[in-house]
């Protein structure tokens, strides 16, 4: 999975993708990792994540459709109408299952980038300077 995220970060510095991120996934990841991280650095990190991610906060309306929707997890219908209000072509998550009601085609990062690869005819590759860079 990191390989795949650092080829989709690498693909955002060049220009090729935009990367979005739903605030709800920002609260998510502390939530989640506060405990093994200490928050000083989790925010940092975060902070550094506005750098190559852009954001987005749902609606009102989203809120309330999300009340009145059949989604089990309001969390993920969430971020998916994040996306379809940003107009993204494309839902990248590792979590396709919980996602399937997306009104947004998914794919895995993996999927995303084998698709570049196919359809776009762009590679993206690594290198220890680019990581360090990225």
């Amino acid at each position: 999975f990191f390989q795949d995220a650092l080829m989709l970060r690498i693909a955002a510095s060049l220009g090729d993708v935009e990367l979005w991120a739903c605030t709800q996934s920002f609260a998510d990841a502390e939530y989640i990792l506060r405990r093994a991280v200490p928050t000083s650095t989790l925010r940092n990190m975060m902070n550094g994540c506005l750098s190559f991610l852009h954001v987005a906060a749902p609606s009102e309306k989203a809120l309330l459709a999300g009340q009145q929707s059949d989604w089990l997890d309001l969390e993920d219908f969430r971020i998916a109408q994040c996306a379809h209000e940003q107009g993204a072509h494309y839902l990248i998550t590792r979590d396709v299952k919980e996602f399937a009601k997306s009104r947004i085609p998914l794919k895995t990062p993996h999927e995303f980038l084998q698709f570049a690869e196919k359809e776009l005819c762009i590679t993206y590759e690594s290198t220890n300077c680019l990581e360090s860079d990225v």
